[in-house]
This record gives structure tokens, C-alpha cells and sequence, in this order.
């Protein structure tokens, strides 16, 4: 057989670099013909361009834009099981941004109490907007105490997120660089942004598109309204400035998303795993206690149960190459389990016979012979566990029972005998 060799390629082309080739000769040539496939299958792969998607976490469907899982049932049970958290980060934000709003209603209205100047006349129209605004999420925090967030959060969140953008562009628009500073009108564009990444309930795509074009309509609005604002930069300088500013806000926020999201997915899925292998785990326990007690008597097969459970486990010993042999060996303790023995002093014994069971089965086929012998020994079942007795094993057609065991009684050669006439009218 040295020198064949075969390939196997699983649902892949032939020349595709994923096949695997098995060589049967000399360890010498399989070692040798091993590295040059490896080697190949490489450098193949490097010039071919073979592309491997990079996956953000276990069962993802690959698009970095919408994190999300390979399988629309998976996911719909992600987002079944985060809605109580989306909906309390929703409320977070809601409070938040009320709470903003009843600092702006208080600031707006102590500037222009204070200041009789031109430039503070239209305090009113922010104060009116503010309270506009506080009534939007007032109301919006409402619904989430309702089943209507279950079913409508996105258009919630997009209703949200054109509010803020709004007021927000309105507010820097108006104050014309009075009322709210350059800083300040900065720092709420900022805030803003952040807040679309983090605690607004959006797809990846949605908050990045709405970002963007919100980023572009707050600079435009503040280069039209504030000439005030950059003059001693020229205006390449002041374009490239404003464009990297905006460019790392969005790309902290997007990194913050996608990490949110990776953690999420990945939790729920480590945590779906992990319930599924307790539950074959209690499976598996449950189907050996069934057979345990199937084959043993109640009293015996729970404390095999007990002492199965109480059992530390052995720790595996680490092999070394040295020390074949006695890595090898097992340790003393993990040989065998602790075996119980109990001397019983007085037991009496029933060993059934059927006479003439050989003559009887050749004249009876395999199946009606054993029914016949599934419905007897049913019957000396049921008369066991009534006289007292307990079954032992049956072989062919040999039946063994005892009594006295494993529970001492002083009736036990009573039982026997009952047992015994039991089966003789079970016979007839």
C-alpha cells in the first residue's frame, strides 16, 4: 500500500484549499508528503485570495454593519429574552434627557430674566421647547410601561432619536452663539451622538446614517449662524478640524455598539449552551437512575445513588512522556467504586422452574414464547411485591426471588412459601 494516497474534499471544489489528502506509505513520506500539502494549500490560499470571514462572535451572520445571529430564530429569542433590559436602558435614557430638559427649562429662563439684551429676547421659544420636549418623553416614558413598547420600540426610539436631533439643531440654530455658547452647542451635539450609539434601541446602519447627516446639519447650522466661531483658522483648516472631531466621535460610538452587541450575543449564547448541557446532563441522570432502580431493589439502587453522588471526583493526571507506565496506571481510588457488602443471617430463597418449558417451545414460535413468558413472570412480578419477596433475576425460563433481603424480616420463609403457592395458581 505505499504511495496511495487519496483526497478529501468536503463541499469544496477540487481545487479548493480546503481538501485534506491522506497518504498511506512510510511515516517518512507522510510526514514529508504532509508538509509540502500543508505548505501548497498556503501558498495557494495566499495567492489565490482566499477570503475568510471574520466573525464578531459564535453564530454570527458575518455583517459588521447589523451584528446579528446566522439563524432569524436565534435572534428572535435574543431580542425576546433583552427586551426587559432595552426596555429599562430605554427608560434610563428617557429620564435622563427629562431630567436635561428640566436643567435647559431652569438655565433658559434664569438667562433671560437676567439679560434685558437683544440677543436673549427669545428665551420664551426655548423655554416652550424644552417643555415640548419634556412632554415628548414624558409620554414616550408612559408607553414603556405598556405592551405597545413590545411591538413598536424602533419607531419609538426613531421617534426619540428626530426629537432630539430637532430641538437640538433648533436650540443651536436660534441661540446664534448667545444663549448656548459654541462650546456648549458642541458638547450637546456630543452627548447626543453618544447617546444615539449606547442607549438608543437602533440598528448599527440606522444610527450611523442618522449620525452622519445630523453631524453635517449641526456643522452647517453652526458655520451659518456663529461667523464668529474659527476665524483665525482658514477654512480647509477649519473643514479637515471639524470632519476628524465628528469622524472620532462616530467611531467610539460605533465601536461601543458593536461591543455591546458582541457581548450580548455572545452571553446569550455561552448561557444557552450551558442550559442545554444541564438539561442532557439531568437527562442522562434521570435514565440512569431509571435503569439503576429497573435492575436493583429500591433500597439498594438509592444507596448506590447516594454514594454515586457523594463520591468526590478524581482529578486526571497529567501523562508525561517519560513516564509512560506509570502515567498510565490509574490511581487506586478511581479503580473501582465503593462496594457494599452486608451479611444477612436469615433469607429464604425461591428458585422456579417451568416444567417442561423445552418440549413446550418447540412447538411455539419465538414470539408467542416470549409473550408467554412477558405475561408470566408479569405475574410473578405483581405476586412479589405482594408477598413480601424480592425478585432477583430470570434466566430462560428460571425465576429467582428472595425474601428477607435486602430488608431483614422474621417472616421470610412465610413469604417464600406464599410466593411459591402464588405461583402455582398464576401457573394454572
Amino acid at each position: 500500500m505505499e504511495g496511495e494516497s487519496c483526497t478529501y474534499r468536503p463541499n469544496s471544489t477540487p481545487d479548493s484549499p480546503d481538501s485534506v489528502r491522506i497518504t498511506l506509505g512510510t511515516p517518512r513520506d507522510n510526514h514529508r508528503s504532509t508538509n509540502n500539502t500543508v505548505s501548497g494549500q498556503s501558498r495557494r490560499g495566499s495567492r489565490g485570495g482566499v477570503r475568510r470571514r471574520f466573525l464578531l462572535f459564535e453564530r454570527a451572520s458575518g455583517s459588521w454593519w447589523d451584528p446579528k445571529f446566522d439563524s432569524r430564530h436565534l435572534e428572535e429569542e435574543l431580542q425576546r429574552c433583552q427586551l426587559p433590559a432595552t426596555r429599562r436602558q430605554f427608560r434610563y435614557a428617557l429620564c435622563y434627557i427629562a431630567t436635561a430638559c428640566l436643567v435647559w427649562i431652569i438655565y433658559f429662563a434664569a438667562v433671560g430674566a437676567t439679560n434685558q439684551q437683544a440677543n436673549y429676547q427669545n428665551w420664551p421659544a426655548f423655554v416652550g421647547g424644552s417643555v415640548v420636549f419634556l412632554v415628548i418623553c414624558m409620554v414616550l416614558l408612559g408607553l414603556t410601561f405598556t405592551k405597545l413598547y413590545q411591538r413598536f420600540f424602533s419607531y419609538m426610539s426613531l421617534l426619540l432619536t428626530v426629537a432630539l436631533f430637532s430641538v437640538s439643531l433648533a436650540a443651536v440654530g436660534f441661540s446664534e452663539g448667545s444663549i448656548i455658547s459654541s462650546v456648549g452647542a458642541f458638547m450637546i451635539c456630543v452627548e447626543i451622538l453618544i447617546m444615539l450609539y449606547t442607549v438608543i434601541p437602533m440598528p448599527l446602519y440606522l444610527s450611523v446614517v442618522s449620525g452622519i447627516m445630523y453631524s453635517v446639519g449641526f456643522q452647517i447650522i453652526v458655520g451659518v449662524t456663529n461667523e464668529v466661531l474659527g476665524q483665525e483658522l482658514s477654512l480647509p483648516v477649519q473643514i479637515i478640524t471639524k470632519i476628524l472631531m465628528h469622524l472620532c466621535i462616530h467611531l467610539v460610538g460605533i465601536h461601543i455598539y458593536i461591543m455591546t452587541q458582541v457581548r450580548k450575543h455572545s452571553t446569550f449564547w455561552k448561557v444557552g449552551q450551558s442550559i442545554l448541557a444541564r438539561r442532557d446532563l439531568e437527562n442522562e441522570k434521570q435514565l440512569k437512575e431509571k435503569m439503576i432502580h429497573s435492575i436493583m431493589p429500591p433500597h439498594v439502587a438509592s444507596s448506590l445513588m447516594k454514594g454515586a453522588e457523594d463520591e468526590p471526583e478524581t482529578p486526571k493526571r497529567m501523562r508525561s512522556p517519560r513516564n509512560k507506565k506509570k502515567a498510565n496506571l490509574p490511581p487506586k481510588e478511581s479503580m473501582f467504586r465503593t462496594f457494599n457488602m452486608h451479611r444477612m443471617e436469615n433469607v429464604s430463597i425461591l428458585f422456579a422452574d417451568i416444567v417442561g418449558f423445552t418440549q413446550m417451545s418447540n412447538n411455539k414460535s419465538a414470539e408467542q414464547l416470549v409473550s408467554l413468558l412477558n405475561d408470566l413472570f408479569g405475574r410473578f412480578d405483581r405476586l412479589a411485591e405482594k408477598t413480601g419477596c424480592e425478585k432477583i433475576s430470570t434466566l430462560g425460563d428460571c425465576y429467582y426471588c428472595v425474601a428477607g433481603c435486602p430488608k431483614a424480616r422474621p417472616d421470610h420463609a412465610e413469604c417464600c412459601i406464599e410466593m411459591g403457592l402464588g405461583m402455582i395458581t398464576a401457573i394454572k
